[in-house]
């Protein structure tokens, strides 16, 4: 048999193979029970449209506001709705003065730290829980060294693993948590910016584990 004959023979066949299955893929749709091209046809219809420029979005994952309590000691007096605020292009008040982005933010978590989270405003409020305590007679204290050893001695907590009982009331840690979570709900706007609720795990006994940021979505 000639080359000729030979590459004729192999196309031949090949067409054929190809005709069939495509025969059969026809047969087993034609023959589909009804219920599963339904489902078929659902699932393309919830799937989001394609989107060919895959947008890119741009946000915070990990920002500290007065809440934390590292953050209040040194200086920073900013809420949870200056963060918020902040991330979508508004001016808050920073150290005394006015700070805008050049940009928006597309999305951000307000990742305080869960650890005696809301407590150092609480510490000093001149009408809070800690109005009448020692922790309000040192953390408004002029001397920064006063001030100082009442941040370290909340800080040895996180390694030695023992809370202090006065900073870790359920009553005003629950509250602060509450209000927590609804001021990120407030400055979620779907399509347009998106609040994660979130917080950042502190607790590190004898150093053995590293801070984790803990996001809800």
């Amino acid at each position: 048999m000639s080359n000729t004959k030979v590459s004729f023979a192999l196309f031949a066949s090949f067409i054929l193979v190809v005709s069939l299955t495509g025969c059969s893929k026809s047969t087993e749709q034609a023959t589909a029970p009804a219920g599963k091209q339904g489902q078929a046809t659902t699932s393309a219809e919830i799937r989001p449209p394609r989107n060919p420029l895959r947008n890119a979005y741009f946000g915070d994952l990990h920002l500290h506001s007065g809440y934390s309590m590292d953050a209040f000691a040194m200086g920073t007096r900013t809420t949870p709705d200056d963060a918020f605020r902040y991330a979508m292009g508004e001016t808050v008040v920073y150290f005394g003065k006015p700070q805008k982005r050049i940009a928006a933010l597309d999305f951000l978590a307000l990742t305080d730290h869960a650890e005696y989270l809301g407590v150092g405003p609480e510490t000093v409020n001149p009408n809070g829980v800690f109005a009448k305590t020692d922790w309000y007679t040192n953390m408004t204290s002029k001397d920064p060294a006063v001030a100082a050893a009442a941040f370290h001695k909340v800080v040895t907590t996180f390694v030695t693993n023992k809370p202090l009982p006065e900073l870790s009331d359920p009553k005003v840690l629950h509250s602060t948590w509450t209000d927590y979570q609804a001021t990120a709900e407030k400055y979620n706007k779907p399509g347009r910016f998106t609040s994660f609720i979130a917080f950042e795990w502190t607790s590190a006994p004898q150093f053995q584990n590293l801070h984790r940021c803990v996001i809800f979505a």
